[in-house]
């Protein structure tokens, strides 16, 4: 009796389960990852491991250690830059010239590294560290001078890093492709002429397990083609010739020069002893020495004569920074921070500014000398080899206005103007108009 009359109490309950809920006891829950999976990857062989950050804007997963921890992240903030889809209708058009905007060549590396499938705005994103300043730790024009690619460092102050490349059309000021590596720490890059590459070196990062790589980057698709992990120092100048044969990989405080081939660094590169140890490097200007200046010399070494070295003597407490020949064979400049700048013709020399910046900047097709002066940040114009004074300007004082110090600054032909790249972010395009110089503003940074 009791059996039949329980059954339809539970059947009543039942169903006034399926109404409202009444109040619950709050329960903590962690939040669910849409995009990301949440199961533990399985462990996989070293061998099986690969990376798939080139040109990828999308997460990679992190694997676990063998001691369980879990790799720190790499924090990337993409506030500062935007990708949108272009419709099919819009691409492969050619753009049309107006003020300021130049065909492209169809031949150039600007045509063929254009992203046809996206497009991108961008600007430099200041860090607010101890100086507030984007991270640009290095920039370099093409061969043609018809791309600029600026590298910005990603994630937090402290790291880990990661390395956004930003390529610039330099006819129409269009940002053409970028490409994000989450873990790669990308302090310094190098056009090879006449070809799609672009060599990088990454600087070790032992938080993530991160060694320190020499790259070799495909523009046109985004893609590393070619790495070598043999480098365990920290390089210092990374410098290609005009014929796309000899890289040239200097590392700090070690007189071994390594000569990659420029077109594949995984062979085994050459290596050129030199007795001077610290110091800026430098090729000749028909390729077939390098120079290397520091501790009281200039030493140079000729690849076509067994090895051979020459030395030129410096001027005492030089310490250079900089160095650059000029058209020839027989004229070297060379500048410390700060310090001085000097001109050498062989063994003789002569001063030609002080208190200089970084700027050391060759221009063979006006055959000028251009040399920063740290005040107002200043830069001078030198004829060569007579070392006259031609010209200044003070990017400081030109209109719209910018603060920050130069750090790139590079002659285009095709526009006769000179593109500037400051600490500060501000890219902008500077000219001689009559007595005066003037600039146009093409990016300023995000603050």
């Amino acid at each position: 009796m009791i059996k039949y009359f329980c059954l339809p109490v539970v059947i009543m309950l039942l169903f006034c389960g399926c109404g409202k809920e009444g109040p619950r006891k709050s329960v903590k829950t962690k939040p669910i990852k849409t995009k990301v999976k949440t199961e533990t990857p399985k462990p996989v062989p070293k061998a099986e491991k690969k990376e798939t950050e080139e040109g990828s804007f999308g997460q990679i997963q992190i694997r676990n250690w063998q001691n369980g921890t879990e790799i720190p992240k790499v924090k990337i903030n993409r506030r500062n830059i935007t990708k949108v889809e272009i419709p099919d209708y819009q691409r492969g058009i050619r753009e049309k010239a107006g003020e300021g905007i130049l065909p492209t060549p169809e031949k150039s590396l600007a045509a063929r590294v254009k992203d046809q499938e996206y497009a991108y705005r961008w600007q430099p994103l200041w860090q607010f560290d101890k100086i507030p300043a984007p991270r640009l730790p290095a920039a370099e024009i093409s061969p043609d001078a018809s791309v600029l690619a600026i590298v910005e460092t990603l994630g937090e102050i402290k790291g880990p890093f990661g390395s956004r490349i930003i390529f610039i059309n330099t006819y129409n000021w269009k940002i053409i492709r970028v490409v994000e590596f989450e873990k790669k720490f990308i302090s310094k890059i190098c056009f090879v002429p006449n070809t799609e590459f672009l060599v990088m070196w990454s600087e070790v990062q032992k938080e993530i397990k991160e060694p320190a790589r020499l790259l070799q980057m495909n523009c046109v698709s985004g893609e590393i083609e070619f790495e070598n992990t043999s480098i365990r120092e920290s390089v210092s100048a990374l410098l290609c010739d005009g014929f796309r044969r000899r890289l040239l990989v200097k590392v700090k405080d070690s007189g071994k020069v390594r000569v990659f081939n420029a077109e594949n660094i995984q062979r085994k590169p050459e290596i050129v002893k030199f007795k001077v140890r610290k110091g800026p490097i430098a090729f000749s200007a028909d390729n077939a020495k390098i120079a290397i200046a520091g501790d009281g010399c200039i030493e140079i070494a000729d690849f076509y004569s067994n090895g051979s070295h020459e030395k030129i003597k410096l001027p005492s407490g030089f310490f250079p920074d900089a160095i650059t020949y000029c058209g020839s064979n027989d004229y070297i400049a060379a500048s410390q921070f700060n310090g001085r700048t000097y001109f050498f013709i062989k063994d003789n020399y002569t001063e030609i500014a002080n208190f200089s910046g970084n700027i050391l900047e060759y221009n063979y097709r006006l055959n000028t000398l251009i040399a920063e002066i740290i005040k107002n940040n200043e830069l001078k114009f030198f004829s060569v080899p007579k070392m006259k004074k031609t010209d200044s300007f003070m990017p400081g004082k030109i209109k719209p206005v910018s603060k920050g110090k130069p750090i790139l600054l590079k002659y285009l032909p095709f526009r006769k103007k000179y593109a500037l790249l400051d600490d500060h972010g501000n890219l902008s395009v500077v000219y001689h108009a009559g007595r005066k110089w003037k600039k146009i503003q093409i990016l300023e940074p995000m603050k």
